[in-house]
């Protein structure tokens, strides 16, 4: 009884422990450009507007929706956007708790589990992002097939709705991890694999069947596929798009170890194979879900951005490699591979860029008490953003729409003024860009926000606001054009 109890206190501060660094890491930081394209649509469609038919998205709705039904309850802000995600990272803590204790594996095992998917996952990319919900989901699609296949087949149904779920979250993995599925069920059920997979597809088509029926109630069926055609299978198949290279330049010393770091997902989930193909078969699925994550995940873009998700969904391997891995010196190798992974997620999380190209996250220490802000952030962000926000309510009245003619949707969002156009991502075809262009003539667009960087660009819209707009005014990068 009391080795029981000191096990039960040890889960208690350890969760305390992961808890309080979630929420430090989840209260910082703002981000225009890919933090703000959730938030403003997530406004949009709590305001009333449906996704698709009334306003562009290349992603799929279940982020933003999400955070769309906290902010009717919550109100609207940066604050309540951050307890999504805050939310996103505890469900899937909890997801890896029950796939340890499916597994019967230790309470080291689960420590490590937990730690690298932290220290990699929710304190670089600590705002409601797509690819976060995907790996929550894809953690529960894996437990609840391994729960379908080690206890119970009822739960293949489960997981089947959770694969669905898993495309509402981000496309490219709700494309692939629905397919592994399949093959697992068919592969570790053998006799029983008809059965379950019924059992699995049910689940799918059901959860298929309701987002369709959604969509044809509010009259964005043919914009979703529109959407999904030109977003997804136009720009980033065909046109590539968001294609970068995957390594950058640099020295041959450092490609090397840029090769070693970006590769670490699918070696480390190849060793977890060749340890225990022999020893638990059904435990391969482990890896197996690891390795199609990264494969779906590495490309087109490839950074430490994109790339942190797939290592904070590798750490499960460690659960596999520290219960089957037996030799004294493999097993301090281990441990001392696993202590550098946690303690370099843990430095370029505090010490890092934050975000890409952001400030370090840990001079984010200013309280931002405005109402659609209430995070901390750096004191120019601070600045930046009310500046913003003052100049937008001065220069328009509430309902009046504005236009950005960069990718920072969050300036819509901190201004609680909407996008007088249906895109916020600016990677659009010169039709589209037309359809702006009528946009800012039809609903008398007075105020249009550019930034220097992107400033002197030869596009149609560009060039419009340059030969009708008079430059006004600076904050920061940005720039108010204005017409009377």
């Amino acid at each position: 009884m009391m080795i029981y109890k000191i096990r039960v206190w040890g889960l208690l501060v350890f969760y305390l422990f992961l808890i309080l660094i979630l929420v430090w890491f989840h209260l910082r930081g703002i981000i225009y450009y890919d933090e703000g394209y959730i938030l403003h649509a997530a406004m949009q469609t709590a305001n009333g507007l449906v996704p698709y038919r009334d306003f562009d998205m290349v992603y799929t709705p279940l982020s933003f929706v999400t955070v769309a039904l906290f902010f009717k309850i919550f109100g609207q802000s940066v604050l309540v956007g951050r307890v999504v995600a805050l939310f996103i990272s505890l469900f899937s803590l909890f997801a890896i708790f029950q796939i340890t204790k499916l597994l019967n594996a230790s309470f080291s095992a689960l420590v490590f589990a937990s730690l690298l998917f932290v220290l990699w996952g929710p304190v670089h990319i600590n705002f409601p992002w797509p690819t976060m919900f995907a790996l929550c989901l894809t953690l529960y699609d894996l437990l609840f097939i391994l729960n379908g296949l080690l206890k119970n087949r009822k739960y293949f149904f489960i997981a089947g709705i959770f694969s669905m779920l898993i495309f509402l979250a981000k496309q490219n993995f709700g494309v692939v991890i629905p397919l592994l599925s399949v093959v697992s069920i068919i592969y570790f059920s053998k006799k029983y694999s008809f059965i379950n997979l019924k059992l699995y597809a049910i689940g799918f088509l059901l959860a298929l069947l309701l987002f369709i029926l959604y969509l044809s109630l509010t009259n964005s069926f043919f914009s979703f596929i529109q959407s999904f055609n030109v977003n997804t299978i136009q720009k980033i198949i065909f046109e590539k798009t968001l294609d970068t290279p995957f390594l950058y330049q640099g020295t041959l010393f450092s490609k090397i170890g840029k090769l070693f770091f970006y590769t670490s997902p699918l070696l480390i989930s190849l060793i977890t194979i060749f340890v225990v193909h022999k020893i638990k078969k059904v435990y391969l699925i482990i890896p197996l879900y690891v390795i199609a994550f990264y494969l779906i995940g590495i490309r087109p873009t490839t950074d430490l951005d994109h790339f942190v998700a797939l290592l904070a969904f590798a750490g499960l391997n460690s659960i596999i490699l520290i219960e089957y891995i037996k030799k004294s010196f493999h097993k301090i190798i281990l441990y001392i591979a696993l202590f550098i992974f946690i303690i370099t997620g843990l430095y370029t999380a505090v010490f890092g860029g934050y975000y890409k190209w952001e400030t370090p996250i840990r001079y984010d220490n200013t309280y931002d008490s405005y109402n659609r802000v209430k995070v901390f952030l750096t004191p120019s962000s601070l600045n930046l953003s009310n500046a913003l926000s003052s100049y937008i309510d001065v220069k328009t009245n509430p309902g009046d729409k504005i236009y950005l003619n960069y990718y920072s949707p969050m300036v819509y969002f901190l201004s609680d003024r909407d996008n007088a156009t249906k895109y916020d991502y600016l990677n659009i075809p010169l039709s589209y860009q037309k359809e702006v262009i009528k946009d800012l003539q039809n609903k008398k667009v007075k105020l249009v926000i550019l930034n220097e960087v992107n400033l002197h660009e030869k596009t149609a819209i560009n060039k419009y606001i340059q030969s009708h707009y008079h430059f006004d005014k600076k904050f920061g990068d940005f720039l108010g054009y204005y017409i009377n």
